[in-house]
């Protein structure tokens, strides 16, 4: 593939353009490598970018028990690299049930130091803009196509600034980093602001205000018994059942679990009839559980939170109906979002929904809300109103929280399906048993 397949006419192009468009790729967690691998092999430039290091996003929620099985979290790709790279490596079964840290050190990490893209990551370097050469945001194809101008990538990287440039970009930088704000109406509440600049996941014993799922060991840690918990989500139920843990040892543990909906006579947690993932489901019908006892935790539906601010070594909720809540330790799993600033220079059109990309928000719109029922939308459903700009992985969701890894793959299959210009091009499904090691490209 050459620079033609991306927009520039081969025409215009002198024989020493000839040559492969160099990919940038924000984000060097399981979707970027995923994405690296599979450009690496079609043998694509590519540079990974990761602000943190490699799987840091993944690192965070490590002690977190996966209820997709193994085989809907691994490519066919990534397999064949493991195995290229080393006979003996043995990935988990495909039906195995495994945690984030076993993700991490038995799949990610190993498949980030095989051959085709060990040289690919620069970690520690954040990306805080991206632009296009020679054009504003307010600029179209006035003097130049726009389309024809390079990137830039503006990022920090040990403490400098510098400007990277790529032909493609292939934004993975996913949600985790940003949590959504878990005020009335998605607005912050009164004092979050303050809260999440100071307080937001500091590693002491002392009033904990986190948007993620604290480890076993760190809840252990702390010190007071007076929880709050936020949402009504999966994270939300997987830290109650990790409270539920903690009382067993620490009997004063109580928490006040506080969700907008309102819940139905099972609880909390919406079930799926017949759910294929036998864990999701013992995890709802468990926090389910608790919620009805009603002994240690307390359940508190259609309630927001207004305000929220520090009190002595904890933090004082005051809700909606006016009651307030004095409690030691806060977890707001209320989702996440994506950083679309570093963006704010391109030409996106997102949804006003989700907050994704409009295309992609518009091709799964009437998607049935079960996670495990979504895929690609194709190709088209990827390609974002500024050319040779991709969004892949959880950003494409924006705020909705359906996204599974297994989507993601398809995502790089289409979008690479595009980049090449091969509307039949699919690595995953041609994959032989082992992997050429390609070192040059």
């Amino acid at each position: 593939p050459t620079r033609g397949a991306t927009g520039t006419s081969l025409e215009a192009m002198s024989m020493d353009d000839l040559s492969p468009p160099s990919i940038a790729i924000i984000g060097a967690g399981p979707v970027g490598i995923e994405a690296a691998l599979y450009g690496r092999y079609l043998g694509y430039p590519v540079t990974v970018f990761e602000q943190g290091s490699i799987g840091d996003q993944v690192a965070q929620w490590r002690h977190v028990k996966m209820f997709t099985p193994f085989g809907l979290n691994r490519s066919p790709l990534g397999l064949a690299a493991l195995a290229s790279q080393d006979e003996n490596h043995r990935p988990p079964d495909d039906d195995q049930l495994i945690t984030g840290e076993q993700w991490l050190d038995h799949y990610l990490l190993p498949l980030s130091r095989t051959d085709l893209v060990a040289s690919c990551f620069r970690t520690n370097a954040k990306i805080e803009f991206v632009g296009r050469r020679d054009h504003t945001k307010m600029d179209g194809n006035q003097d130049a196509p726009r389309e024809d101008s390079p990137f830039l990538l503006m990022l920090t990287q040990d403490g400098r600034e510098c400007v990277a440039t790529a032909d493609v970009v292939l934004d993975a930088s996913g949600t985790f980093g940003t949590a959504n704000w878990l005020g009335n109406g998605g607005i912050p509440a009164i004092g979050e602001r303050t809260l999440r600049e100071e307080f937001s996941e500091r590693d002491d014993s002392r009033g904990l205000f986190s948007y993620r799922i604290p480890s076993p060991e760190s809840l252990q840690r702390l010190r007071g018994d007076r929880f709050a918990i936020i949402g009504c989500g999966y994270s939300a139920a997987t830290n109650v059942m990790q409270l539920d843990r903690r009382r067993r040892e620490q009997t004063e543990t109580t928490c006040c679990w506080i969700t907008a909906a309102t819940g139905d006579a099972a609880g909390p947690m919406a079930r799926i009839d017949n759910d294929p993932l036998a864990y999701r489901d013992e995890l709802a019908a468990a926090a389910n559980q608790i919620a009805e006892t009603g002994d240690w935790l307390q359940w508190r539906p259609g309630r927001r939170i207004t305000e929220i601010c520090p009190s002595g070594d904890g933090f004082q909720l005051v809700l909606d109906d006016g009651s307030q809540i004095q409690v030691d330790h806060v977890l707001a799993n209320v989702g996440f979002c994506g950083d679309f600033e570093m963006l704010e220079s391109l030409q996106l059109h997102r949804c006003y929904a989700s907050g994704g990309p409009m295309r992609w928000a518009a091709s799964i719109a009437a998607s049935t809300g079960d996670c495990l029922q979504q895929s690609s939308a194709g190709p088209d459903a990827l390609v974002t109103t500024e050319r040779n700009f991709f969004i892949i992985g959880s950003k494409t969701y924006g705020r909705d929280p359906r996204f599974l890894f297994s989507v993601g793959l398809e995502q790089i299959r289409d979008v690479f399906k595009t980049i090449c210009g091969r509307d039949t091009l699919d690595l995953y499904s041609t994959m032989r048993p082992h992997l050429p090691l390609l070192l040059e490209t």
